[in-house]
């Protein structure tokens, strides 16, 4: 099985299932979101997000600057909070945890992966948006842990 589910895994009171999760190798048992081996996911069920958003001045919905759900619950990550992907051809790359290598910086590879030696944005909410505004420092990784020379960057507002 070269699949898992890790971090965190928030599901809400569904009216028939919380996992449908046979077509998906099973690594997560069906129905009820526990673990399957080599899944280490910590989950939290009876999750509701209607407090998460807000109607903006605009019209579009956003992320509510006092939720608790989605926003800010992705830890800054250190240097060995890693993940290891293997790739079909069998080699390995280590990438750190609630972090997105930066696009476009003319440093590091561009793979989207948060690697030693690159500018990254870290990702403190759950799901797609992760601020508006100016970055910022988050952080600095300096040498001695898993993943090393990585500079953090984050978005001066994560939410509205």
């Amino acid at each position: 099985m070269n699949n898992y589910v890790t971090g965190l895994l928030k599901v809400g009171n569904n009216f028939s299932i919380n996992c449908y999760v046979l077509g998906f190798l099973n690594t997560l048992v069906h129905n009820t979101c526990a673990n399957n081996t080599p899944s280490d996911a910590t989950l939290t069920t009876g999750v509701t997000t209607a407090g998460s958003f807000v109607n903006s001045a605009t019209g579009d919905y956003s992320l509510n600057s006092a939720d608790t759900v989605i926003r800010g619950v992705l830890a800054l990550p250190t240097g060995d909070d890693t993940l290891t992907h293997t790739w079909s051809d069998a080699n390995t790359t280590d990438l750190l945890r609630n972090a997105v290598e930066i696009q476009g910086d003319g440093i590091g590879n561009d793979n989207n992966l948060c690697e030693s030696d690159e500018d990254c944005l870290y990702t403190p909410n759950m799901a797609a948006y992760q601020g508006h505004g100016n970055l910022i420092s988050a952080d600095y990784i300096g040498y001695g842990d898993t993943l090393e020379n990585i500079t953090l960057w984050k978005y001066e507002t994560n939410g509205y």
